[in-house]
């Protein structure tokens, strides 16, 4: 629906129809913090109000809320912070920042396929988590390597299949 930096970048309407007729009907989320306060109507600054924004679309029965990036609302400066709400819990892990001076699109889709693919792939959501962070860590390394704009997906494709698990998710709340 939107970036942060950008604001809302759908067409008018679509926000709403997400909010009041998709929402109500998904398993799994994976809004931005953006999207995220679009989504539950409410400014969120620090991560107790993005686990209860994601407790909140859990309660409307959403099985799953992946936050794609937190931004201001995460806990350490400097770093690519997501979080993850689940039947589990809450879980927060993060990532380095890679200095890029055209920041790559496409980002936000590869984490949501990403962690769709390890779901399906049978991952309880904490491992899928776990994957999804080390894969896409990968392919933003291979990017950022290479001084490229495009995602460097072939070029990481090993760490996508088998991604080299280095950060764990930890429980948060």
């Amino acid at each position: 629906m939107g970036h942060p930096e950008k604001g809302c970048i759908v067409a008018p309407g679509v926000s709403e129809f997400l909010t009041r007729q998709a929402l109500p009907v998904a398993d799994i989320l994976a809004p931005n913090l953006l999207e995220l306060e679009t989504l539950t109507e409410r400014r969120i600054e620090s991560l107790e109000q993005a686990m209860a924004a994601c407790r909140a679309l859990m309660a409307q029965g959403v099985k799953a809320v992946l936050v794609k990036h937190l931004g201001r609302a995460g806990i350490r400066a400097g770093r690519f912070e997501m979080l993850l709400a689940c039947e589990l819990g809450c879980f927060h892990i993060e990532r380095p920042l890679y200095d890029f001076p055209r920041q790559p699109v496409g980002v936000g889709d590869l984490l949501s396929a990403l962690m769709l693919a390890n779901l399906l792939a049978g991952h309880d959501p904490v491992v899928a988590f776990e994957r999804t962070n080390a894969s896409v860590d990968a392919v933003l390394r291979a990017t950022w390597e290479r001084g490229a704009y495009e995602l460097q997906l072939v070029a990481a494709q090993e760490a996508i299949a088998t991604p080299p698990l280095g950060a764990r998710a930890e429980r948060v709340g």
